[in-house]
């Protein structure tokens, strides 16, 4: 729930009605701008999050995106909306979710401002983007639960055993996400791959007891 809050404290003050209620939790952002509070509580086994902030509802980044998802959702037909909820059932956030889901470039959550405001025709172009992906790309294959032998896999990332193996425990690392390059790398996307990566290699090390292991990447035709 989104509500335009003049007064910080005075919606702080009509929050704590809810102090009863299960998991209740009342905290203000401060590194956003404007400064928000939010309250999450849980009513009748639904959780409820109010976020408040002293701007219109219209223009916060929150509504932005649910304008976003709205459309997407709109263009990309039925099935889309429980790929996003079996995406959410794995621990996957909602921005990143459609980000995965819809194929999208860069950080979810500044995408997503942009894709509310895109014309009708790009963002079915977009959709029938990731229909193709899904169908040409063998990692959106094996992301979307074509067999595989999948070794680690968190909200982010997904490792699995690679058909070729140049050398025993070939293990490929890759994002949930379709990102062509580490050129189109968002940081939080990055910093995951980079911790996949250190606990695949601790996990290989340990399995097959070797002592010295390499970690390739390459981007490009001229990289190889």
């Amino acid at each position: 729930m989104l509500c335009e809050a003049g007064d910080a404290d005075a919606f702080v003050r009509d929050a704590l009605a809810f102090a009863s209620l299960p998991r209740f939790s009342l905290h203000r952002r401060e590194g956003i701008d404007p400064p928000a509070v939010v309250c999450r509580f849980v009513a009748e086994d639904m959780p409820v999050e109010v976020f408040a902030q002293a701007c219109p509802v219209t223009i916060q980044r929150a509504y932005r995106h649910m304008v976003a998802e709205r459309r997407l959702l709109q263009a990309a037909g039925e099935g889309a909306a429980e790929e996003i909820r079996r995406l959410k059932r794995l621990g996957i956030k909602t921005e990143p979710a459609f980000a995965e889901c819809f194929a999208l470039p860069g950080d979810p959550y500044e995408t997503l401002m942009a894709v509310a405001e895109w014309s009708d025709g790009r963002l079915v172009a977009a959709v029938g983007r990731a229909e193709r992906l899904r169908v040409a790309c063998p990692f959106c294959a094996i992301v979307g639960g074509a067999e595989a032998s999948v070794v680690y896999g968190d909200a982010r990332t997904l490792a699995f055993m690679n058909r070729r193996q140049a050398n025993p425990g070939h293990v490929l690392v890759v994002p949930r996400r379709h990102i062509p390059t580490v050129f189109d790398l968002d940081p939080a996307t990055a910093a995951a791959l980079g911790c996949a990566t250190a606990s695949v290699a601790a996990r290989i090390r340990a399995a097959l007891g070797v002592s010295d292991l390499n970690i390739w990447q390459s981007n490009g035709a001229v990289a190889g």
